[in-house]
């Protein structure tokens, strides 16, 4: 296919196709502005639960597209100036997230409405940041690619790669693989802009390094898979880190639950022996017995240090503790705000007035055979002491609190400050503590000692640096064996052309002479020779000046190979109007009648070789129509699957049914030798029509004779 007037045509069609893809990402950012302005969360959003592609991230998409839209149209100037902003916008917001500062960027034009999943509202994603700058880069290297001969794709190349991570972690619900940290992450059409914007940028790229004519692979694309193999290796090591963070969760989950039970059940326990104590109270249990048995409850007791009781009427505390000081300290308690505590808890409850941390289980008692309240039995609980017990050890951190003040801290919490905990949190069935485990997730350790997530985040650099060597070593060895293969089809075509020069120049000296010595072999010796002789002398100069025929074809052949003339674009009616005047100078075809089509398409054409291939066409019809009557040849314009050009239609014997498309091949001939030809006129036909991207075939016409079709320019489908 000739590379003058097909390939600038395909890059022209490729271009624009690509401009229409960024004029469509910059037909999404316009939508999300113009979503900020009406407070659409259908539009900013997405989904309630997805982050909002920021009013900023639009602005910079609109300016994005724009530069890659200039940067195709090789508008340097305009695509500069759009990347300069691009870039400068997006470092500055990288700056507010790294110094923790606020320059104002963020609602300098729209206030949020919206602040989902954000941490600044306004403020684009700190991913989005690095990839509008990963983005402005890699199209400057579309606009300066010349000077940046060692991978003039590397801008573009990581940003559809931070693309690609943010649309797995969406598909895979893996937050990490576009969010970082506590930082608002990247929205969802974000992720989608960035790689389709950044893919038209590659693409483009290859395209202009196609059309330099140069036909080996680009070593940078081994840069791209290597760095897509890359980031698939990450995302497989997001993945894995999410497993085992929800492992590490789960296993919180059951820490807490299971420290919330055994509290719960020791809880149980503890109300159910102060319940007896109460009824002993009541049946009549009192003086020394009563004191013994308290005694017994807090030797036996984990956590219980005292037991009292306040009576009613006449107002009178007894307390029962494991140390004077506390004794002391439990007799000058308010019995009113005991009783409030206990009205506003229940049974359980902490008391407001107590100065360690401690709870209290109180139950009402009554007199003997009496339904009046004579006191409240009340035991007090060292929650240290009664939560170590209840708890016992728990891999976990455990503390135990109720609203915002921490009752219970367990040692392991103690010795674990400083980390980064995940945190699970139950609460305990039947009080008012809230019960929370704490701790970090235990990754799971392969035989070698690292972490199973370390060996992978390893082996994926490890993936990726060897499938960018291999591409980079395959690369190389297919463009050299590819220059080899140039080289070597070069080679053969210098040989081919001197085999062409030699058979068509050299050989003519050999067949001059036999015409020369058969000459005067006739004119001189014609006498001499029986009629027999004479025949045979007739028979090889006729055969001489055949080979001669030929030896001219085989020239015109070795030319047409070649067929480097410029071309022009010309009306086909002026071609064959030349060619009919030309033929209609020979005498056997002066009566011969061509009705010529006037719509004819004008076409870009190599015009010498067009008017060969359209003598040969026409010289074909004329010679071979019926010799009893006046040759009748009809040229009309073709407009089909195959592309433009013309067909020539004779009323002559037609072809035989065996014929094919081989016709055109070099020295085929469809008929007999009754006919005189060379048969390489098609053959010229044939290459005429592969030069200008176009084909050449022939059917048999309805009501006798044949049709040539001669296409001199693809169609739109062919040319894709």
């Amino acid at each position: 296919m000739p590379t003058d007037s097909i390939q600038p045509k395909k890059r022209e069609l490729g271009q624009c196709g690509l401009c229409f893809v960024a004029a469509s990402v910059a037909l999404m950012a316009i939508v999300v502005m113009i979503g900020w302005f009406v407070r659409s969360e259908a539009i900013t959003q997405l989904s309630p639960s997805f982050v909002a592609m920021q009013f900023n991230t639009a602005l910079m998409f609109l300016a994005a597209s724009v530069a890659t839209i200039l940067a195709f149209k090789r508008k340097t100037t305009g695509a500069l100036i759009s990347t300069i902003c691009l870039i400068a916008f997006s470092f500055l917001t990288g700056i507010q997230y790294l110094t923790n500062t606020n320059f104002g960027l963020d609602t300098l034009i729209v206030d949020p409405f919206t602040t989902e999943m954000t941490s600044h509202p306004g403020r684009m994603a700190p991913n989005t940041a690095l990839a509008f700058i990963l983005t402005g880069l890699g199209i400057m290297e579309l606009l300066f690619r010349e000077r940046w001969k060692i991978y003039p794709v590397v801008g573009s190349t990581l940003a559809l790669c931070i693309a690609i991570l943010s649309l797995y972690g969406y598909a895979t619900l893996t937050e990490n693989a576009y969010g970082w940290s506590d930082l608002t992450p990247i929205a969802l059409h974000t992720a989608v802009g960035f790689a389709v914007l950044n893919l038209t940028i590659l693409i483009e790229t290859w395209r202009r390094s196609r059309a330099q004519g140069n036909k080996d692979i680009p070593e940078w694309i081994a840069f791209i898979v290597g760095s897509l193999a890359l980031t698939v290796g990450v995302g497989a090591w997001n993945s894995l880190l999410i497993v085992e963070q929800r492992k590490g969760e789960l296993a919180l989950n059951q820490s807490a639950y299971s420290a919330s039970q055994k509290i719960d059940i020791e809880m149980r326990g503890d109300v159910k022996a102060m319940r007896r104590m109460a009824d002993r109270y009541e049946l009549g249990m009192r003086g020394d017995w009563w004191i013994e048995d308290a005694e017994n409850y807090l030797e036996d007791i984990p956590g219980l240090f005292a037991i009292a009781f306040y009576q009613t009427s006449p107002k009178a505390k007894r307390v029962i503790a494991v140390d004077d000081e506390t004794k002391k300290e439990l007799r000058t308690f308010s019995l009113e705000n005991m009783a409030k505590a206990t009205a506003e808890h229940q049974n359980l409850y902490l008391n407001p007035d107590w100065n360690k941390d401690a709870f209290m289980i109180s139950f009402p008692i009554k007199e003997l055979n009496e339904t009046n309240r004579a006191g409240t039995l009340i035991g007090f609980f060292d929650s240290e002491q009664f939560f170590a017990h209840s708890i016992g050890n728990e891999e976990n951190s455990i503390i135990v609190s109720m609203g915002d003040k921490t009752i219970y801290v367990s040692p392991t919490e103690q010795n674990s400050e400083g980390s980064a905990p995940i945190k699970s949190t139950t609460a305990v069935l039947s009080s008012p503590w809230t019960i929370t485990a704490r701790g970090n997730p235990e990754m799971t350790e392969t035989g070698i000692g690292l972490q199973l997530s370390t060996i992978t985040l390893i082996s994926a650099f490890t993936f990726a640096l060897l499938i960018y060597l291999g591409a980079k070593e395959g690369i190389r060895s297919y463009n050299l064996n590819h220059q080899r293969s140039d080289l070597e089809l070069q080679e053969a075509y210098d040989e081919l052309e001197t085999l062409l020069y030699i058979i068509s120049h050299d050989l003519k000296e050999p067949i001059r002479s036999v015409n020369s010595f058969t000459e005067i072999l006739v004119e001189d010796y014609s006498e001499c020779l029986p009629e027999d002789g004479r025949t045979i002398v007739a028979k090889i100069s006729s055969g001489a000046g055949r080979m001669e025929d030929l030896l001219a074809g085989v020239a015109m052949i070795s030319r047409a190979i070649k067929m480097d003339t410029p071309m022009t674009k010309l009306p086909l009616e002026k071609i064959v109007i030349a060619q009919i005047t030309s033929l209609s100078e020979e005498e056997r075809y002066k009566d011969a009648k061509v009705n010529v089509s006037h719509s004819l398409p004008s076409i870009l054409v190599e015009e010498a070789w067009v008017s060969r291939a359209v003598n040969n066409l026409l010289s074909n019809a004329l010679k071979f129509s019926d010799p009893s009557v006046s040759a009748e040849v009809e040229v009309e314009p073709y407009h089909g699957p195959e592309g433009k050009g013309i067909v020539v239609k004779d009323r002559g014997p037609g072809l035989p049914k065996h014929a094919d498309n081989r016709l055109f091949d070099l020295f085929r001939r469809g008929v007999g030798k009754n006919v005189e030809g060379s048969g390489i006129g098609l053959a010229i036909v044939k290459k005429v029509a592969q030069r200008h991207g176009g084909k050449a075939w022939f059917k048999n016409r309805q009501g006798g004779g044949a049709e040539f079709y001669l296409t001199l320019e693809p169609s739109k489908r062919n040319r894709r």
